[in-house]
C-alpha cells in the first residue's frame, strides 16, 4: 500500500524506469484489494538478473523550443503585442543498475531520477487590481510569474529467491518533491513579497 493516510495522496513514487509492468484496475476488483471507491494501479518494480545491466538518461529542454503563448503576443483585451518569450528550463536525468549478489539467489537493482523545471505561470489581471489584492494581504504578481519544479526519486531493492515458487524482497523507497505551483508557502510567495516591499518602496 503506497498512499498517504493524512491527505489520501501518493506516500512516494519512483522513476519509470524502475517500472517492470504495472495493472489498473476500474471497477468489479476483488475486495482483497481495499481501501479504494474509484480505481487501483498495482505496480510490480523491477528486479536484478544474473547478468549485471543498468541505463542512464538524460533529458533537457528550453524556451527555444517554445511557441510564444497567447499573451505573450495579445494583450488581454486582444491587442497584438510583442513580449519577449518567457524563460522555461526543464532537466531530467537518472540511471538504473541491477545485478546478482549471489548467481541464481540473491540480487539487487537501484534506481535515481532527478527532475529541474523552472517555469511561469502568466498572469493578466491589471496592476490596479493586482494593488488591491496587495493592500489586502494577499502577495501578487503580473505578467511572468516564475516558479519551480523539482523532484528526486531513489529506489533501492534485495530480492531473495527462497525457491522457484517464493521470493524474499527488501525494498527501500525515497521521493522528496517540490511544486511551487501547488505549495502556498513556497518560494513564489516568497519572491511575491519581495515584489511587494519592492512595490511599496516605490
Amino acid at each position: 500500500d503506497n498512499n498517504d493516510a493524512t491527505n489520501g495522496g501518493v506516500r512516494a513514487v519512483f522513476s519509470q524506469e524502475a517500472v517492470q509492468e504495472f495493472q489498473v484496475l476500474t471497477g468489479s476488483y476483488s475486495a482483497g484489494f481495499g481501501q479504494a471507491s474509484a480505481g487501483i494501479v498495482n505496480i510490480v518494480t523491477k528486479s536484478g538478473t544474473n547478468e549485471p545491466a543498468g541505463n542512464a538518461f538524460l533529458f533537457v529542454r528550453d524556451e527555444t523550443l517554445n511557441a510564444k503563448e497567447h499573451f505573450e503576443k495579445y494583450s488581454p483585451g486582444g491587442a497584438r503585442i510583442d513580449r519577449e518569450k518567457a524563460p522555461y528550463s526543464q532537466k531530467q536525468f537518472g540511471a538504473t543498475l541491477g545485478g546478482p549478489l549471489s548467481r541464481d539467489r540473491v540480487f539487487y537493482f537501484l534506481s535515481a531520477e532527478r527532475l529541474d523545471i523552472e517555469t511561469h505561470n502568466f498572469v493578466t489581471i491589471s496592476h490596479a487590481d493586482a494593488n488591491v489584492l496587495r493592500r489586502a494581504g494577499f502577495p501578487t504578481e503580473t505578467g511572468n510569474v516564475p516558479y519551480v519544479i523539482e523532484s528526486t526519486q531513489v529506489l533501492g531493492k534485495l530480492d531473495w529467491r527462497l525457491s522457484a515458487g517464493q521470493t524474499l524482497t527488501a525494498p527501500f523507497n525515497s521521493a522528496r518533491s517540490l511544486n511551487e505551483n501547488t505549495e502556498p508557502w513556497g518560494g513564489q510567495v516568497a519572491r511575491s513579497r519581495g515584489a511587494l516591499r519592492d512595490a511599496d518602496d516605490a
